[in-house]
């Protein structure tokens, strides 16, 4: 569990892949006590960032951890690819 407060910043990494073609849905949850709760949730184009890292953020969490979960955004569950992430992160005013 943290000692106070961290800010950071999620950086997503889109896999130049033809099966890196719809929209994928990212939800940042954190736990507090064993409950989770969302703290932001983004939809990225994947076709549009083959090959590319894409920023999400600042978020300030409390909590005892952070989950990202991807999934299909798209109206037909378009295909996509989880690829690397990345998370930046320190205390308020640092990041």
């Amino acid at each position: 569990m943290p000692v106070g407060p961290l800010d950071f910043y999620v950086s997503i990494f889109v896999p130049d892949s033809p099966h890196a073609a719809g929209r994928a849905n990212y939800e940042l949850t954190q736990r507090i006590h064993g409950v989770l709760n969302v703290l932001d949730t983004q939809v990225i184009e994947q076709g549009t960032h083959h090959g590319d890292w894409v920023g999400i953020g600042p978020y300030r969490v409390t909590g005892d951890q952070v989950v990202l979960a991807m999934r299909s955004a798209g109206p037909m569950r378009d295909e996509v690819t989880a690829g690397a992430v990345h998370l930046y992160c320190g205390r308020p005013g640092e990041v």
